[in-house]
């Protein structure tokens, strides 16, 4: 009864380290505290920094981030992006049905009626005069003939074959038709000429002056119908300390701790006003060293793209061939803002614990993540603190091996002992058995 209590005791000490209330944080060293700044919409987002990329895996699977409860807040990492939005302009269909000219105002009046009320923002005047500068005023009329709301001053203007067009934009209106006033319709021009004159005067320059009234060969309405963003990765600077500076030979060699930051770009100046320098650029993490990029450095070409690679430090090394090394050489780094998106917990404050050797499964959010954009980053990220829930013991399925080599080692040693007191026994039935026993 004592033994199978003494083996009962043994088990429950052996499984009392996985018993712990927050086990799936134990494999992380470091954590961050979350701070809520601001409301939270459909989703959030918290920033990489460089404390952040130093002790995370290149995939970023060896974090995880949770809600005051202890759950589990699934997150993709994503590029910061910065949007622009670029709107379709689509035809909407109607015709001129009335046009007259003010000479003493020196304006044209336009009438165009829609095919049907619809809601549009851009009138293109077709013509095929150039270099003209006038102003519109436009009114829109609804179904029963009621002004709506008008424009005035609107600019129509154009230079060469570049500068301004021939369409005139405005706020969106639903109209039926538009009355549009074109001014400065008759623009006063100044013509040269040559003239020939008798005699041995030669050719004069004559100057005329008419004017040049605006061909008009139809008016278009167009409605902003599509708009579609563009998104643009947003790179920021990231200001990585040098860890040495050494002129060695012919090469200048300068070595940055990389915080294991995914720089895309680094920009090298010098105080020399002309130089041409092959400069071949690395990263490390203490044991390989990979090629990133190589090129001429000039004063002109002093931005060199990086591939992004998280290692440990970057390897920069200038050939100075024969000249002197180049005088107060300055490095500035541009990497792409990653961020963790996520949709933010009700309770408001997040714990963002990372590091060791952790792995994570895919998360839903990692595909539809994309269509938050660029989120709102209203969580800002406290020091980094040691994790008050590491504790790396072995996994359960290594702990289950071993105690089971424990217990085989330990009927090992019974079986020998049992075994070394048979004999012992036997040894003693033999003497107890022998002649010379008997006749004593």
């Amino acid at each position: 009864m004592m033994k199978k209590n003494w083996f009962q005791t043994l088990l429950l000490c052996a499984v009392l380290p996985l018993s712990a209330s927050n086990e799936h944080l134990r494999e992380y060293p470091f954590m961050r505290q979350g701070k809520l700044n601001g409301k939270t919409e459909n989703a959030a987002a918290i920033p990489f920094d460089k404390t952040l990329y130093k002790n995370t895996n290149s995939d970023y699977s060896n974090i995880r981030l949770v809600d005051k409860n202890g759950h589990t807040i699934p997150f993709a990492v994503r590029n910061s992006a910065e949007t622009s939005i670029l709107t379709d302009y689509i035809k909407s269909e109607g015709k001129i049905t009335g046009f007259s000219t003010d000479r003493e105002k020196n304006t044209a009046t336009v009438q165009f009626e829609l095919d049907q009320p619809e809601e549009i923002s851009r009138l293109e005047f077709s013509t095929s005069s150039k270099n003209f500068n006038k102003t519109v005023s436009l009114e829109f009329y609804g179904q029963d003939g009621k002004k709506i709301r008008e424009n005035q001053d609107l600019p129509l203007y154009q230079y060469g074959k570049i500068f301004g067009s021939a369409n005139v934009d405005f706020p969106p209106v639903k109209a039926s038709s538009i009355r549009a006033v074109i001014h400065n319709f008759a623009e006063r021009k100044e013509m040269e000429y040559n003239k020939e004159t008798s005699g041995n005067s030669g050719t004069t320059v004559e100057k005329n002056i008419r004017n040049e009234e605006y061909h008009l060969k139809g008016v278009t309405a167009y409605k902003a119908e599509q708009k579609q963003i563009h998104k643009k990765d947003k790179i920021i600077p990231v200001e990585l300390p040098e860890i040495s500076r050494t002129n060695k030979g012919n090469l200048t060699e300068i070595i940055v701790d990389a915080h294991r930051v995914p720089c895309t770009g680094v920009t090298i100046e010098a105080d020399d006003s002309h130089y041409r320098r092959h400069t071949v650029i690395s990263a490390g993490d203490g044991k390989k060293e990979v090629h990133l990029a190589e090129a001429a450095l000039t004063p002109e070409n002093s931005m060199i793209p990086l591939p992004e690679y998280r290692g440990k430090y970057y390897i920069i090394r200038i050939l100075n061939a024969d000249n002197d090394p180049l005088k107060n050489i300055r490095l500035s780094w541009d990497a792409k803002e990653k961020t963790l998106v996520f949709v933010p917990p009700a309770e408001g404050d997040v714990s963002l614990y990372y590091g060791g050797n952790a792995k994570k499964q895919l998360y839903d959010i990692e595909t539809y993540a994309d269509k938050f954009g660029l989120p709102p980053q209203v969580y800002e990220l406290g020091k980094e603190t040691e994790s008050p829930d590491y504790s790396p013991e072995l996994p359960v399925d290594q702990i289950f091996k071993y105690l089971m080599w424990l217990i085989l080692a330990i009927a090992a040693v019974i079986l020998f002992i049992s075994i070394v007191r048979m004999l012992n026994k036997s040894q003693d039935l033999e003497v107890q058995g022998s002649p010379e026993k008997q006749q004593k």
